[in-house]
């Protein structure tokens, strides 16, 4: 009885600890400069890999060009994220985290128009949380050169962004 007491408090408690975790992964302002280069490389891992899969299965030919020209732009700003991740010597993940690896999951199980709305609208979603992370870093990230790298791609971001609006929208969300 005394083990069962303790090894549900230990389980409590862990997940008690891992609730503020979870609440900070949700939280698109980084802590700091390493902090944005992981939330940074995991959100463009995710996109290259959404993104190839759409490639393949979307139904509208619109959605296919979408997700070819985000492949193209995302893995360029990744390779460029990689680059300053050495400059700081920090590793940074090349595979999808859990949480996107059953976005992705639940994705490759739609086919036809429900994947097209659901991959647009998982775009919107991560586009917008990717804006709001590299305008926080843009304003009080510590290191110039990722600050600089945050205020160059916005543009590009926000430009995904309108487009998965602009494809939502013709598809009837």
């Amino acid at each position: 009885m005394r083990r069962t007491l303790m090894a549900g408090a230990l389980l409590l408690g862990g997940i008690l600890a891992a609730v503020p975790a979870l609440r900070a992964d949700d939280d698109p302002k980084p802590a700091n400069d390493v902090d944005f280069l992981a939330k940074a490389a995991a959100c463009g891992v995710a996109e290259v890999k959404y993104s190839e899969l759409a490639e393949k299965q979307a139904n509208s030919q619109k959605v296919k060009d979408y997700a070819r020209m985000l492949v193209e732009e995302h893995k360029k700003a990744n390779d460029q994220l990689a680059e300053h991740a050495r400059g700081l010597k920090t590793a940074i993940l090349a595979g999808l985290e859990k949480d996107k690896q059953a976005v992705y999951d639940r994705l490759a199980k739609l086919r036809g128009d429900e994947f097209d709305r659901a991959y647009t609208k998982q775009m919107i979603e991560d586009h917008e949380k990717a804006i709001k992370l590299f305008e926080a870093q843009s304003k009080t990230g510590n290191h110039d050169k990722l600050k600089k790298f945050a205020e160059d791609n916005l543009p590009t971001l926000k430009k995904h962004l309108e487009q998965a609006r602009s494809l939502a929208d013709g598809l009837g969300k």
